[in-house]
């Protein structure tokens, strides 16, 4: 699961080091990636139930990226400036919670200290 979500944030900042800038091109590799992270970690198999609940939400994130981003470039293509900046708010909102589930996902794989 962690080398699924590493890779994902691997080839995010690389498609995105110079910024997006509203180009569809870019967006759609972004979409492909979300939609790869989602099939990846829906294949992993898990027992433990705290990584259950981690890979449900990192599955509902990755799928929720795929969907809004999808939305974006229909959005952009249509210059609909609105639909444009709600789907940014969305994804931003989507990516929210990242940071704490990378965290603690981090922290709970870790050996405990002997």
């Amino acid at each position: 699961m962690i080398k699924v979500v590493n890779q994902t944030v691997t080839d995010t900042k690389d498609i995105t080091a110079a910024g997006t800038k509203g180009d569809v091109g870019t967006i759609e590799q972004l979409v492909g990636i979300f939609d790869k992270a989602a099939k990846n970690l829906d294949s992993v198999s898990l027992n433990d139930e705290q990584l259950k609940t981690y890979k449900g939400k990192f599955l509902m994130m990755y799928q929720g990226a795929t969907e809004i981003n999808k939305q974006l470039v229909a959005s952009i293509k249509e210059r609909k400036s609105t639909k444009v900046h709600e789907g940014l708010r969305k994804s931003r909102d989507t990516f929210s919670p990242e940071r704490d589930l990378a965290t603690g996902l981090t922290e709970y794989c870790k050996e405990p200290e002997k």
